[in-house]
Order: structure tokens, then C-alpha cells, then sequence
């Protein structure tokens, strides 16, 4: 500890500079400390995905691997924090621990196009940040106050220290915004983009609900789909072959002969041959098969009759 004369200046050991500073400056001191610690961050982020196209409502596996540029090792994150954001929600995943990360996301759209997964590497200075937030209030609250004062003084002097105090604290002010800009400015950052594309849909056009069918019959059914796949008939409990139909609308032909007299269901499946472990089905469709020869049971008039 070191005295001086009766005003008793201690410099105590151990303590940080910062702490013995007035706290504007004090607070001024810390951000640019952490953002001069950052600066020379030597960061790499690499963003890679478990799949590059999926079907919308697919789960999407993103590995995230930060590394030191220089050696190419797994970097030492010191505190900062990596941000993973996803396209749909627009929410940031946020990690405080770890060079190495894994991030889940459900990719979901109403029709095709890209998506893509941005990480970030942050310095991870809640307290700080929230002090110039806090700060950065304060200082727009009493600019506030003395420019209502002003509107309302006449003297000169007055105004003119007002005036003086306002330009103080609004310079006071911009350095605080241009600290936190900094502040929340990424150290690093990567991306992996996935194409999503939407869910095929199908439905049996032909024939319709509870309609008759005797003989051979052809069951029409109208596809969307972004891709080309093979598609089936079932009949019932009974699924028929695959066949490729592309992506454009296709049919079925049905032997109603086979079937016994009575209702049936029908339905249609389709896969796409990029994904052929994904069955995507119309919906059910109820049909009689009458195909029972007519007899006739009475005359009318009757033999004889006159």
C-alpha cells in the first residue's frame, strides 16, 4: 500500500485498475479490456450438417467445430460463447462451454429452397453488456430530462451549461453504443446450408367415394411432388408392386373381377427415389364391386295377361 500526505491514495495490490476508477470510466475500462483481449482471437468455425437435402419436417444434425486458424487444433474458447442460429425459428442456440458443439433443427417450408445454420463465436460478457445497456439508459434518460429543462429556461447562462452538459453526454453516449456494437460484433463465424424440399402429396381423382365398379377399372391419382419415385396400389390389406411414375400424375389399372361383390378400400402410396424410406399415402377411398350378372326375378305384365 502506498500513502499520500492526508488524502490517503491506496494502491492496493491486487486490486484492478478499473475498480478504482470513477464507474462511467470504470465501465468504459472493462469493454475495452475484453474487447482488446478478443481482438487478437485467432478463430476458425467450421459448420458441417449429418444431410445436405431433406424433406421439410426432417431433423437436421449440425456439428459445430471451432478451432485455433494458426495450428488447427480445437481452440480454447476462454468464456465466449457460440451461437448457432436456425433459418425457422430465427431463435439463437446459444453454448457457453466447448469448442466442439452439436445443434438438432427441424427443417420445415411450404415449398423448396435453401436453408442455412450460421454459428458464431462471441466473447461471452453478459455482465458487461448488461452494464452498458444499463448505462446507455441511464445516459438517455438524463439527456432527456435536461433537454425538457432547456426548452423551458431562458437565461443564457443557464442555457448554455445545459447545452454544454448535453453535448457532454451525448458524446459520452455514442462512444457507449459504438462499445457495445463492438461488443456483441462476432469474433468468428461459419455456415452449412441445407436444401429442404416440401412433402409430396397424392389423391385418388378416379374413382370417387362409394362409386360402383364392375369389371376393368383404372384408378387415377394426381401427384405433387418435387421429386420422381415409385408408387403402388393397395387394395384392402393387400399392397400391390412398386412401379416408377416420375413426379406427374398417374394411374393404376384394377381388375374388379378378382374382388368379391361387396365394398372395398383403396389407397395409393408414393416414395421418392431419393428418399425410399419414406412412404407418403392419398387418402383411404371407399368402392363397391358389383359384378354379379343381373337376373330377372318377375314380368310384368305377367303370361297370358291381357
Amino acid at each position: 500500500m502506498i500513502e499520500r500526505n492526508s488524502s490517503s491514495v491506496e494502491l492496493r495490490e491486487g486490486v484492478p485498475v478499473f475498480q478504482r476508477m470513477p464507474p462511467v470510466l470504470a465501465l468504459l475500462f472493462s469493454v475495452s479490456s475484453a474487447l482488446y483481449a478478443a481482438s487478437d482471437a485467432n478463430l476458425s468455425v467450421t459448420v458441417s450438417a449429418d444431410a445436405q437435402r431433406v424433406l421439410s419436417g426432417d431433423t437436421v444434425h449440425f456439428s459445430v467445430a471451432v478451432k485455433n486458424a494458426s495450428t488447427g487444433k480445437p481452440a480454447n474458447l476462454h468464456g465466449r460463447k457460440v451461437e448457432a442460429t436456425f433459418p425457422t425459428p430465427a431463435t439463437p442456440v446459444t453454448l457457453t462451454a466447448g469448442a466442439n458443439s452439436t445443434f438438432s433443427y427441424t427443417a420445415v417450408t411450404s415449398g423448396m429452397g435453401a436453408q442455412t445454420l450460421t454459428a458464431t463465436v462471441r466473447l461471452n460478457t453478459p455482465q458487461l453488456e448488461a452494464s452498458l445497456r444499463a448505462q446507455i439508459a441511464s445516459i438517455q434518460v438524463q439527456i432527456a430530462a435536461l433537454q425538457a429543462e432547456l426548452a423551458q429556461t431562458t437565461n443564457p447562462g443557464r442555457r448554455l451549461a445545459l447545452t454544454l452538459r448535453i453535448r457532454a453526454l451525448q458524446a459520452i453516449l455514442e462512444a457507449f453504443n459504438d462499445l457495445l456494437a463492438g461488443l456483441l460484433k462476432p469474433l468468428a463465424s461459419g455456415s452449412a446450408s441445407i436444401f429442404v424440399l416440401p412433402l409430396p402429396t397424392l389423391n385418388i381423382t378416379a374413382p370417387t367415394q362409394n362409386q360402383f365398379l364392375r369389371g376393368n377399372v383404372s384408378v387415377a391419382v394426381d401427384l405433387h411432388s418435387a421429386l420422381p419415385g415409385r408408387a403402388r396400389l393397395v387394395v384392402d390389406d393387400i399392397t400391390g408392386d412398386w412401379s416408377d411414375v416420375g413426379a406427374a400424375d398417374f394411374a393404376f389399372p384394377l381388375d374388379t373381377s378378382a374382388m368379391a361383390d361387396g365394398t372395398h378400400t383403396l389407397a395409393a402410396q408414393f416414395s421418392p427415389t431419393e428418399f425410399p424410406a419414406r412412404i407418403f399415402a392419398s387418402q383411404t377411398l371407399s368402392v363397391r364391386v358389383d359384378n354379379a350378372s343381373p337376373l330377372i326375378s318377375s314380368f310384368t305384365p305377367t303370361d297370358g295377361a291381357l
